[in-house]
């Protein structure tokens, strides 16, 4: 036999995690994305806790008035946090609409204000629907990770008990016998909504800490300024395509792209101007490229791309498509026009070759220097059939995948092959 519950009880346990809600909200950290949705649960555990207490001390004085205020913070509380999740997740929120639902619900239970039952149910059902509105943005999220899949369970649950807490007042409110065991269940019911507001604070702490997390992840994969992959990263993925395509008999391509005089019109015009062009040349390079491919910034004006499943065909295409787009969109300072353009070297894997990621970067960098050096806004392709023989330059790569030595191979002046643009 369940032991039994009365309401004063309950009361006094959600003041008492109410309160414990506000010190664990209070000292949390206020950075990363999680800055809002730590503010509004603060803010929601304050409401919580003000109306708990007010609950305690209605139960001991009587007023139904109180009951109203009290019910009334608890659903202003819970609207916080549907606040605070949708702005978690990046999602408006009608303020206006919920101001005039809130409104009507509060009405209600004022209307209802002597008769406890009937406005307990209502309070439930109210409850109900905000926490349907808070699983609707959980739900289809759910998969981002185990506190917001813990959080949409819990939500769930608090869902299920409340609306049968809401159907077990209405009968004892309505009904002129109602069973002797409809209160024991209406309590349980209230207990359980107190469990899973539990374990859902638990989920959204989760959620909190797991958004921090992404957010040092991307920040170590990103690059500042562009937004684009940086070299760490870049690297790691080159290392990911060499190996499948290796074990595949696969094909990558790889562009080391750079801007053309950049250092020095960079200083003629300032670095904000500088970092502006950056900018500029990554937004129409993005817009060039599949899902596939992966942009990087490796240095200060050097761009990489790494270009999975892609032949010398496709990749040659590409550069033309880029740098073409690139003179068609003229860069602007001020009133005056920058003409911007890209030199580009390019470097395939295709099966059978013994070469490893790095000797392929290599590669793509001996072709960008063959670019510049040929007179700029262009693009060189590496071609490894006619690299054999003497007479050529050794080429020291400026960055590589791994700290061992390569050893690069003789390059003769037919080891490149000329494309225009």
């Amino acid at each position: 036999m369940l032991p039994l519950l009365d309401l004063n009880t309950l009361h006094m346990v959600e003041l008492a995690a109410a309160l414990l809600s506000c010190v664990i909200w209070a000292s949390t950290g206020f950075r990363g994305r999680s800055v809002p949705l730590a503010r509004y649960l603060l803010a929601a555990s304050l409401l919580l806790s003000f109306g708990a207490a007010v609950s305690v001390f209605q139960s001991s004085y009587g007023g139904g008035w109180m009951s109203v205020v009290a019910e009334a913070s608890v659903l202003l509380g819970l609207s916080l946090i549907l606040i605070g999740i949708r702005a978690f997740f990046a999602l408006p929120t009608d303020r206006r609409l919920l101001l005039v639902l809130m409104a009507f619900a509060l009405a209600v239970l004022a209307f209802y204000r002597e008769r406890w039952l009937l406005r307990e149910a209502i309070y439930l059902e109210a409850l109900a629907l905000i926490m349907l509105a808070l699983l609707a943005v959980l739900l289809p999220r759910r998969a981002l990770g185990p506190g917001t899949g813990l959080a949409a369970a819990s939500a769930i649950v608090f869902v299920i008990a409340a609306l049968f807490g809401a159907a077990t007042s209405a009968m004892l409110g309505l009904s002129a016998h109602p069973s002797p065991a409809l209160m024991p269940m209406h309590l349980y019911a209230r207990l359980l909504m107190f469990s899973a507001s539990l374990l859902l604070l638990f989920g959204i702490a989760v959620m909190m800490i797991e958004g921090r997390l992404a957010d040092a992840e991307a920040e170590a994969r990103q690059d500042d300024l562009t937004g684009i992959s940086n070299r760490r990263h870049f690297m790691h993925q080159l290392q990911a395509t060499h190996a499948l395509a290796s074990a595949e008999q696969g094909v990558y391509s790889i562009m080391i792209i750079d801007i053309d005089r950049f250092k020095r019109w960079n200083d003629g015009y300032g670095h904000a101007t500088g970092d502006s062009a950056l900018k500029h040349f990554t937004s129409i390079a993005v817009g060039e490229l599949e899902p596939s491919d992966l942009l990087a910034r490796t240095g200060g004006d050097e761009f990489c791309l790494l270009m999975r499943d892609r032949n010398e065909a496709s990749a040659i295409g590409l550069a033309k498509r880029l740098s073409e787009a690139l003179r068609g969109e003229v860069f602007r300072i001020g009133e005056r026009e920058i003409a911007l353009t890209v030199s580009i070297g390019i470097a395939c894997y295709t099966p059978g070759m013994e070469d490893d990621e790095n000797a392929i970067l290599v590669n793509a960098d001996i072709a960008l220097y063959a670019a510049k050096n040929a007179g700029r806004d262009r693009y060189e392709v590496f071609d490894a059939e006619t690299m054999a023989g003497g007479g050529g330059t050794s080429h020291k790569p400026r960055f590589r995948a791994s700290d061992r030595p390569l050893a690069l191979p003789a390059v003769s002046p037919e080891g490149l092959a000329e494309h225009h643009p």
